[in-house]
Parts: C-alpha cells; structure tokens; sequence
C-alpha cells in the first residue's frame, strides 16, 4: 500500500520569519549554517531575494504534474533566509505532485526516495508538516490523520 500525504499547513511564511525566530529564540544576528540543509516538500522558488544568497541543489521526486512552489519556497524561506543563516545550502526534495485525482500529495515511495538522497548528499533533513491520509478500519471506524514533521 503506497500512502499520499498532502501538506497539513498553508502559507507558513505568512506567519512571519520574526514568529518563527521568537519561537525558536534564535538570536538578533545570522548564525553560520554548520552544515547542508535539506527539504522535503514541494519544490522551490529560486528566483526569491530572500533565497539569492543560499545554495540550492534541488531533486524532484514527485509522482505527476510538480505542484504549485508556495509551500516549499516558503518553507525553504524559514530555514535558509540570510537573516536567520548565512552560507546556506540547501538541498530540496520536491515530493509533492498534483495527482490524477487533482489532489496535491507525496506518496510514500517518493519520500523514501527522498530520505535516501538526501542521506546521499549528507544533508540533515527536514519534513514539512504532513497530513496522513484517512484510512476506514474494518470496524467502519475512521482513523485520525497523523502528522509527521
């Protein structure tokens, strides 16, 4: 059984870098990266000012058409952006495609494929918020959508 996950938040970014750092209590200056940084969500925006001083390396695993970039460019803003890291790279796993179905997920074989490659590149990686798919049990009872970060 190959199961789809589709991403549990929305515009991450929108909260704000500031939220995040409070959150996190990171410091008021850029802290040097210790090391390459990866990503497993959609793909990224490049292009983004806030993205111009960060090393990207980007592999797509999806399955189907890519999805929209919101998600992981935002994302990828959070973790690399120069006032919160400087010398960044990144190394992004674009897992999630736009399915037959319309829907924007990751199959389970995409992940794993993506974890690998991204022990390949020696990269510490990180998982967006995931929503587990709902599966009927065979009492008919629904399961809860897990989440995996």
């Amino acid at each position: 059984m190959n199961h789809a996950y589709r991403i549990a938040a929305q515009n991450p970014a929108r909260a704000g870098l500031d939220y995040a750092t409070a959150m996190m209590g990171w410091p008021d200056r850029p802290c040097p990266a210790q090391g390459p940084i990866g990503m497993i969500d959609t793909g990224i925006d490049a292009a983004l000012p806030e993205l111009s001083e960060v090393r990207i390396v980007e592999e797509r695993f999806q399955r189907g058409t890519p999805a929209p970039v919101l998600h992981g460019t935002e994302i990828a803003v959070l973790l690399a952006d120069p006032r919160r890291l400087s010398g960044v790279t990144l190394y992004s796993a674009a897992v999630v495609g736009t399915s037959a179905r319309g829907q924007q997920e990751a199959g389970v074989d995409s992940l794993l494929q993506a974890l690998d490659w991204m022990a390949a590149q020696g990269a510490a990686s990180s998982m967006s918020a995931w929503q587990a798919p709902t599966t009927s049990c065979s009492t008919g009872a629904s399961a809860r959508p897990g989440r995996m970060a």
